[in-house]
């Protein structure tokens, strides 16, 4: 696996310039489209499977691809949280835990039956300890290529499911290697569309919002909005978790655990 050389991925751009264009273009139109007058907010299924009716959440289980803020990363977007949930805390679930935190590389399973869903979760298992070896040999080659930044957008709501931070690749040599191992566990799960990089930080209640509520949501927002953040991620610590709601995430193993017998594990 070479995680340097120039990438198109299927469904999406295919360099960081179109990248950056298109998801600073969604999030932008998301924050829009609540401000507008006559507001219609509908609640998806996407939030009632994972969210009660007085925002606790509910047992929601699954297995996904992520990369782990650092402690001093969470902690910084915790109190981004916080200061949100002090403005909007009516309309917001119960809070996630910020040490849980993390960026989404590739989504794989989930569902509210987890006794259907064992068999997807255990051949999904079994493909991506395969595809973490390859990233850790990939990784002992090319040490340089385990450090990647992303840096923030905005904040927005995302699909009336969630508050996001958005994110984007700092560079080209970024996007390349965050797209390698993106593509790489589509021979898993093979997802019809490509990664809106992003910390979730609050899922809504299961309400719908009416126009006053809107225009505080967009407010808060925009006012809000970090300046420019940078994360540095470390591409060792991409993990294979395994989740019992949105807040209870269990790593199986990750890139570092998997690197083959006598290389390098950083």
């Amino acid at each position: 696996m070479d995680l340097t050389t120039p990438v198109v991925l299927v469904r999406g751009p295919g360099s960081v310039e179109e990248y950056g264009a298109t998801v600073r273009r969604e999030a932008e139109g998301s924050l829009a489209w609540i401000s507008r007058p006559g507001l219609d907010w509908h609640v998806p299924h996407g939030l009632r499977v994972k969210v009660e009716a007085d925002g606790s959440l509910r047992p929601f289980h699954g297995d996904t691809v992520v990369l782990p803020l650092t402690a001093s990363d969470a902690a910084g977007i915790g109190r981004l949280q916080a200061a949100l949930r002090s403005r909007l805390g009516a309309l917001l679930a119960q809070p996630l835990d910020p040490a849980a935190f993390h960026v989404t590389l590739h989504d794989l399973s989930s569902g509210c039956d987890l006794p259907l869903l064992v068999p997807r979760l255990e051949a999904n298992e079994a493909v991506c300890r395969i595809e973490f070896a390859r990233l850790a040999a990939a990784l002992a080659d090319h040490p340089e290529c385990a450090r990647v930044r992303l840096r923030s957008t905005c904040l927005y709501p995302s699909c009336n499911i969630s508050i996001v931070l958005g994110l984007v690749p700092h560079s080209e040599a970024d996007f390349r290697i965050l797209a390698h191992a993106y593509a790489a566990f589509d021979s898993a799960v093979r997802l019809e569309y490509w990664p809106r990089l992003h910390v979730t930080l609050d899922y809504f209640r299961p309400e719908p919002l009416g126009q006053a509520e809107g225009a505080r949501l967009h407010e808060t927002l925009v006012t809000l909005a970090p300046s420019l953040l940078t994360l540095e991620l470390d591409l060792w610590d991409l993990s294979y978790q395994r989740f019992e709601s949105m807040n209870v995430y269990r790593t199986l193993f990750t890139v570092r655990s998997s690197a083959p017998h006598g290389r390098d594990r950083p």
